[in-house]
């Protein structure tokens, strides 16, 4: 039985070795877990902030109402009013010499050739044309002060003349051009005229806000105007409105004389709000 003994004592060692694979067994499941926890937390405030990006810049329904035009324009006309002034006092005033002088010339000629109609014919003619060349040069004019005042930026009357003549020959295209298509479209039953109206009124602006050439400008207009159809008809719809107590005789013109200075600026401000994208006043 001696001899026996230590054969019984060498199996013992096997069970050894069976220990040692157990610790990275009990390893390996513990790393992963860490970076799994990690990785879903980093996707979810990148989503929310990608889809605020956007907001409700462009939709015509968030502009103001047409009527709340009033005070931001009558804020944009106080703020370059004697600049306003003096380019519309120069524009009469050089207008009306013109038609003096002409008709003068006219009735001159009417003494010595007998035929009235004949002479004023001239005459109409050439002041026409000469309104026409002045409209070319205060319109721009007028159009970059409006923008301008808008902005709050102080304007002289030099620098706005300035850009009306440099805009001129584009700005006397753009009036014909414009002229033309809306008056084409009131001659056919009236309605189509005012769709005209609705495409094109920004072209002005447009125009001289972005020195475009006379097509660009209308199609700039063309295409703002289909994205802010309603902001524009109560532009429209409000001139219109203002235009009708002038039907009544000396106070009801009086009375649209005052509310058309007062909107003087209202295109300019919707201009601006349909190319920003921000409202001139609260919407509520």
């Amino acid at each position: 039985m001696e001899p026996n003994a230590p054969e019984n004592q060498t199996p013992p060692t096997n069970p050894e070795p069976a220990t040692n694979p157990m610790p990275p067994q009990a390893e390996a499941p513990v790393t992963p877990t860490a970076p799994e926890a990690t990785t879903p937390v980093t996707p979810s405030p990148a989503e929310p902030a990608s889809q605020a990006a956007p907001g409700p810049k462009g939709d015509s329904n968030k502009l103001p109402s047409a009527f709340s035009l009033f005070k931001p324009s009558w804020e944009a006309l106080k703020f370059n009013l004697s600049t306003f002034v003096l380019i519309g006092l120069i524009g009469v005033v050089f207008y009306g010499l013109v038609a003096l002088l002409f008709g003068a010339a006219g009735l001159t000629s009417k003494s010595t050739t007998g035929g009235f109609a004949s002479s004023l014919l001239p005459v109409i003619a050439v002041t026409g044309v000469i309104g026409l060349l002045l409209a070319g040069v205060f319109g721009p004019a007028m159009v970059y002060l409006q923008l301008k005042s808008v902005g709050k930026t102080k304007v002289a009357v030099g620098e706005a003349l300035k850009v009306g003549l440099r805009l001129f020959l584009r700005f006397l295209g753009l009036s014909i051009v414009m002229g033309l298509v809306i008056g084409i479209g009131f001659l056919l039953l009236i309605v189509p005229g005012l769709f005209m109206l609705r495409r094109y009124i920004l072209a002005p602006y447009f125009l001289v806000d972005k020195n475009l050439g006379i097509m660009e400008a209308m199609k700039q207009s063309a295409e703002t105007s289909k994205k802010y159809s309603s902001a524009l008809w109560g532009l429209i719809g409000v001139t219109i409105l203002i235009s009708l107590p002038g039907i009544v005789p000396v106070i009801g013109g009086i009375i649209s004389a005052i509310l058309g200075i007062a909107y003087y600026c209202a295109p300019a401000v919707r201009y601006r709000e349909v190319t920003t994208g921000e409202p001139s006043v609260a919407v509520k």
